[in-house]
C-alpha cells in the first residue's frame, strides 16, 4: 500500500514538473516573440536592373572542396584577406544536412588563390547538432572567427573565438547571442566599420514552428568583441530571413534580405546598425535564398551576388548571376551569369578583394538523392569590373526616385 502511494507520489510529481516545464517553454517563447512588431513592408519597383543580359561572367571556376566518401558535403564558405594571405572557412559535413554534424575547416592561399593549402580543423563541432556558418574578419591584427552551435530547433546561438598568429591557434570559443532562442547568421555576414563589429542576425524562438515569423536583429561590439549590444529588430508580414550588410558610407548601412515571395528585399541603417528602417521589396527577382552584397575597395561601387530567378520557393537556386550599383544599391547593372546547371543549386556565396582581385566562393548544391554538396571559388580582376560598371555599359535613364527607405522609416522597436 505504501508503495503504491510513493508511486503515485511521483508519478503526480512528474506530471506537475512536465507541467510546468511546458508552461515555462511557452511563456518563455512568448517573450521572445515580442521581440518583433510587425510592420507592412514597403514594395518598390524602382529597385531594380537596368536591363536584361545573357551574358556569361569571364571567369574560370573550380572545384576547391569536393565531397567524398569520408565527407559528403562541403558548404557555407567564407573567405577572407589577412596579412597578405587568403584564407578561408568552410563547415564540412559528415552527412550534409541542416541536422546533422558539421565542423568548422581551414585553408590558406599565398599566391592570389591560384593554390590552397589542406584544409585542417580550427573549431570541431561542440553542438548536440552542428557547429556550422563561419564568419571570418579581422581587426587590429587580429583574426576574428563567428560561427554557429547548433543544440535544438530551439537553441542554437552565435560564438566566436580570436587568433593572433594567423590561425595557428585559437582562443576559446565565446557565446554572443544574449536572446535565446534559435539565432541565425549565414556564412560570410558579419562586418567591421569605424572600429565597430556588427553580426546580423535572423531569429525565431522556435524554427520549425516560427519559420514564417522570423525577424531580424544586429549584436555589435564597439570594444572588440569584449561585450555586445543588440539593435533594433524588423519583421513584416513574411519571414525575413540571412540577412548581410555592407557599408554604403558614413554612418549608412545597407542590408540585403532572403525572403519568400520572389524578391531581394532590402533595409538600411543611418548609425552604424543600431537602428534599422522598415524592410523594403525590390524589383529583383530571387527564389528563397540569401543574396550576398559587397563594396569594391576604395569605391562607390556595390555588387550583389543572387540567384536572378523569379520562381518562388526553397527549389531553382539557379542560376547564379552577379550585377552591380554605383548608386546605394537603388539601380543595379544588367546581371551576369555566373553559373547555370539545371541539375543544380548555387547559394551561400562569400566576397573578399585585394589589390586586384575579386575572390568568390559558392557553394554548388547538385540535385540528388545523396545531396552532395561542393564548395567552388573564382576571382576576377576589380579592372574587369570596373569596366562592366563603366558609363557606356550601363543603360542611361532618367533619374529615379526611389521608395528606398530613409530615416523616417526607422522600425520601431
Amino acid at each position: 500500500m505504501k508503495i503504491n502511494r510513493v508511486l503515485a507520489v511521483l508519478f503526480c510529481s512528474f506530471i506537475f514538473s512536465s507541467c510546468n516545464q511546458t508552461d515555462n517553454e511557452e511563456v518563455k517563447i512568448q517573450e521572445e516573440e515580442n521581440l518583433f512588431t510587425e510592420r507592412e513592408y514597403i514594395k518598390d519597383s524602382n529597385i531594380k536592373l537596368l536591363g536584361f543580359n545573357t551574358d556569361t561572367l569571364p571567369v574560370a571556376k573550380r572545384v576547391l572542396l569536393a565531397n567524398s566518401p569520408a565527407f559528403k558535403g562541403y558548404a557555407y564558405a567564407s573567405v577572407h584577406l589577412f596579412e597578405n594571405k587568403l584564407m578561408m572557412v568552410a563547415t564540412r559535413f559528415v552527412s550534409p544536412s541542416d541536422w546533422s554534424g558539421g565542423e568548422i575547416i581551414l585553408l590558406e592561399s599565398s599566391d592570389e588563390g591560384k593554390t590552397w593549402s589542406k584544409e585542417r580543423v580550427i573549431q570541431e563541432n561542440i553542438g548536440l547538432v552542428q557547429t556550422c556558418a563561419p564568419s571570418l574578419i579581422s581587426t587590429n591584427k587580429t583574426l576574428m572567427l563567428f560561427f554557429l552551435v547548433k543544440n535544438s530547433s530551439t537553441d542554437c546561438h552565435v560564438y566566436f573565438k580570436k587568433s593572433s598568429d594567423n590561425g595557428k591557434t585559437w582562443t576559446e570559443p565565446t557565446k554572443i547571442s544574449s536572446v535565446d532562442g534559435y539565432n541565425i547568421i549565414n556564412n560570410d555576414r558579419c562586418i567591421v566599420v569605424k572600429n565597430r563589429i556588427i553580426v546580423p542576425v535572423a531569429f525565431a524562438p522556435e524554427i520549425h514552428r516560427f519559420y514564417q515569423k522570423q525577424g531580424i536583429f544586429c549584436y555589435y561590439s564597439d570594444d572588440n568583441g569584449k561585450s555586445w549590444k543588440r539593435s533594433s529588430s524588423i519583421a513584416t508580414t513574411i519571414p525575413l530571413m540571412e540577412p548581410g550588410i555592407v557599408h554604403v558610407g558614413g554612418s549608412e548601412l545597407l542590408m540585403v534580405i532572403r525572403s519568400n515571395k520572389g524578391k531581394v528585399m532590402f533595409s538600411r541603417s543611418f548609425d552604424l546598425g543600431v537602428t534599422w528602417t522598415i524592410p523594403v521589396s525590390s524589383n529583383l527577382s530571387s527564389p528563397e535564398a540569401p543574396a550576398t552584397i559587397a563594396r569594391l575597395p576604395k569605391s562607390n561601387t556595390l555588387l550583389l551576388v543572387w540567384n536572378n530567378n523569379p520562381a518562388v520557393g526553397l527549389s531553382k537556386r539557379n542560376p547564379l548571376t552577379i550585377a552591380f550599383s554605383k548608386d546605394k544599391g537603388t539601380t543595379w547593372t544588367k546581371p551576369f551569369m555566373i553559373e547555370y546547371l539545371k541539375n543544380s543549386d548555387f547559394c551561400y556565396t562569400s566576397v573578399c578583394f585585394d589589390s586586384k582581385k575579386c575572390h568568390v566562393t559558392y557553394t554548388q548544391i547538385p540535385y540528388s538523392s545523396t545531396f552532395k554538396q561542393n564548395v567552388k571559388y573564382f576571382s576576377i580582376d576589380i579592372k574587369t569590373v570596373n569596366e562592366l560598371t563603366s558609363e557606356n555599359f550601363l543603360k542611361i535613364e532618367p533619374p529615379i526616385k526611389s521608395r528606398i527607405p530613409s530615416a523616417g522609416d526607422l522600425s520601431q522597436n
